[in-house]
């Protein structure tokens, strides 16, 4: 089995170690776990009890003690709902700060990256939210904009191609695909009152930048402004 490190997530690289072993070889003892990572019997122990404290694991049988690991479906669904409680406490806290410092530019790359920027910046904001990209991207991303559909919250959608069925939200507009073209590739643009994403759609899925710096922010605007028919 491939090495697994859980340490980004709290965990120690004992526990990561320990974990897998669970994994690999079923409920095993601490002595079994210790032979198998060559490492003290009390070490193994404090790994196993680590696991079984941060609900990675549990104990099935007492004496001895014997360890079960929950599944990797499991722990990863624990792993995203602790981090996301986590965001949402450090959103609180990092809002509750005056709006001061230097405007900052973060770069993402892949759906992964490009969907957790995305949910982050475009589902809360109350005010005008407006979003372009191709017809593929927005079938990816149709909980952001039925969260902020179902709330109420105003948005603009432009869409590269054809809108996708049964889209959860009538007011998506079609861009013609030919008036992008000259632009070189496929954007993606979302503008909210204080940031943007500026990216474009590549072979190897999103890729681009958020940002709250103004100059790139107005970029942004201009790139929406360029590939929207006038309006009436």
């Amino acid at each position: 089995m491939s090495k697994l490190d859980l340490t980004p997530f709290g965990f120690t690289p004992t526990e990561s170690a320990a974990y897998r072993q669970l994994i690999e070889d079923g409920p095993s003892s601490g002595y079994a776990v210790a032979k198998r990572l060559a490492i003290a019997r009390a070490n193994a122990y404090q790994a196993l009890d680590g696991l079984v404290a941060k609900n990675a694991a549990d104990v099935v049988t007492g004496e001895p003690r014997t360890y079960r690991a929950i599944q990797p479906q499991a722990l990863l669904a624990m792993v995203s709902r602790d981090l996301a409680a986590g965001l949402d406490t450090l959103e609180g806290q990092l809002g509750s700060l005056a709006e001061t410092g230097a405007p900052g530019t973060v770069a993402f790359s892949g759906d992964a990256e490009f969907n957790a920027v995305l949910m982050r910046s475009a589902i809360r904001p109350p005010a005008m939210v407006e979003f372009l990209a191709p017809s593929s991207v927005f079938a990816s991303t149709v909980p952001v904009w039925r969260t902020r559909y179902a709330n109420g919250r105003p948005t603009e959608l432009w869409c590269i191609g054809q809108v996708p069925e049964d889209f959860p939200v009538p007011a998506a507009i079609t861009i013609d695909p030919a008036s992008v073209r000259r632009l070189g590739g496929e954007p993606l643009v979302l503008i909210t009152p204080n940031a943007a994403l500026l990216g474009r759609l590549s072979g190897a899925g999103p890729e681009g930048h958020w940002t709250s710096d103004p100059v790139l922010m107005l970029g942004a605007r201009g790139i929406m402004a360029a590939v929207q028919p006038p309006r009436a």
